[in-house]
């Protein structure tokens, strides 16, 4: 397993415990209502959960599991992209979550979020080949 993919998924992993546990504080705060600004935690959890965790283990798992390149060197693509996904990913996520909502900052992290997932996308396009297109590279060398 290539050690980007270790490291997204990982992250991945702390960023599930974070959303559950600031799920519970939601939960909490519902039936109790012992902090009444404790529904300004909903947004993060939702950050947390849909981004950090679930996006995460796919880009992880997809640069791990998607086909090889066996004619280059850098055999799953160039990891460059998938470690400027990564941290743009990761850094989208805090800035939106510290950022209160519709100012500069927040904006800066959803652009982010785009730069990430193009990153990704342009790290990982080299492998995705249909099956004739595999075989003629292989049998031309």
């Amino acid at each position: 397993m290539p050690i980007v993919s270790i490291y997204m998924i990982r992250t991945s992993l702390i960023w599930l415990v974070l959303t559950v546990t600031a799920g519970a504080l939601l939960l909490t705060v519902k039936t109790t209502g012992w902090w009444p600004g404790g529904w300004s935690m909903r947004m993060p959890h939702i950050e947390a959960g849909l981004v950090g965790w679930f996006m995460l283990l796919i880009m992880g798992v997809a640069w791990w599991m998607l086909p090889r390149i066996p004619w280059q060197h850098h055999r799953r693509g160039h990891p460059l992209w998938a470690w400027g996904a990564y941290a743009l990913l990761n850094l989208g996520m805090i800035l939106l979550m510290t950022s209160p909502g519709g100012s500069i900052i927040s904006g800066v992290g959803s652009g982010m979020y785009i730069a990430a997932t193009g990153a990704f996308a342009v790290g990982i396009w080299p492998r995705i080949t249909s099956l004739r297109e595999k075989l003629e590279k292989m049998g031309k060398e």
